[in-house]
């Protein structure tokens, strides 16, 4: 079988609007810390890229990572290991599951998102950047390693796109210091989303029946 390649990825990038405005007290955040997230099912997790998220943690000031707290032995497990990777667990804060609205809600507490390897974020990497959140990933030679790097690719954010630990580790550090140029990815995601033409569900579904029109001739 040939496989059929969508221009602009595999999911649909468009606009995300919270139910309501969440505030960081509100989400259990501090107000005044750089906010890490990734909010991967934790049997994503893999030894190596929490291991560079640990290593992004000790080489940033007042920074903390946000996580899914998805069952108690993987949030005490992942305390666990950062403890024994030198950065204090408190660091480390978890969210429980809610609706969808109030998911939503906690995109716009967060200054940069993580995204793990090899198994990308897919549907919650479209959430984020949908919400106008910068997304930082490593992309791997797989379909489930490169999701993320193909919605960043259609928002014309090619820059956060790494190939390996080490640049993925610089490119976090370097964003966490520079809210100039963290503040300038946030504008030109927000630009993107604005483009009908490259960024909605309606521009998706006519190259996915562009694709299906080719497939029956």
């Amino acid at each position: 079988e040939s496989p059929l390649y969508l221009s602009r990825g595999v999911l649909p990038l468009c606009r995300r609007a919270p139910a309501a405005p969440m505030t960081r007290a509100e989400a259990g955040l501090p107000d005044d810390a750089f906010v890490f997230a990734s909010f991967n099912n934790i049997y994503k997790l893999n030894p190596r890229t929490f291991g560079s998220w640990m290593r992004i943690l000790r080489n940033t000031q007042d920074s903390v990572l946000w996580l899914l707290d998805d069952n108690p032995v993987a949030t005490r497990n992942l305390r666990a290991h950062a403890k024994a990777q030198g950065v204090d667990p408190a660091r480390l804060i978890f969210a429980p599951r809610v609706s969808i609205g109030d998911y939503l809600s906690r995109f716009p507490c967060m200054d940069l998102f993580l995204d793990n390897h090899p198994y990308n974020a897919g549907s919650t990497a479209a959430d984020a950047l949908g919400s106008g959140l910068p997304l930082l990933t490593l992309s791997g030679t797989t379909f489930v390693s490169r999701m993320a790097g193909a919605l960043l690719d259609a928002a014309g954010l090619p820059e956060l796109i790494t190939t390996s630990h080490d640049e993925y580790e610089r490119v976090a550090i370097a964003l966490r210091e520079d809210p100039r140029k963290l503040a300038a990815l946030r504008e030109s995601l927000r630009q993107a989303l604005d483009d009908g033409d490259a960024c909605s569900p309606r521009a998706y579904m006519k190259d996915l029946e562009q694709l299906f029109r080719r497939a029956a001739a």
